[in-house]
């Protein structure tokens, strides 16, 4: 499976929709998705409603919660 860019993720979940039962997110995507004044968040966004849309579960793990919660607190901290 070949990396793409977010403008090409519609039509690409498009051409493989029986194929796909769900999709593993990492820190960067969840962070711009939450994060308004992040510079990927409209696309982020997109992605998002995208999966919703088809019905896409999305999966993380442990790490991924652990780096997420720590870039928000992060965050909170610098506009304190």
């Amino acid at each position: 499976m070949k990396l793409g860019a977010f403008s090409e993720f519609s039509s690409f979940i498009d051409q493989n929709d029986f194929e796909i039962n769900g999709c593993f997110a990492d820190t960067s995507i969840l962070f711009a998705a939450t994060y308004p004044l992040d510079n990927q968040n409209a696309d982020a966004e997109d992605i998002f409603q995208t999966l919703s849309k088809k019905g896409l579960s999305v999966f993380t793990n442990v790490n991924v919660k652990h780096e997420f919660l720590e870039f928000h607190r992060r965050v909170i901290l610098a506009d304190s």
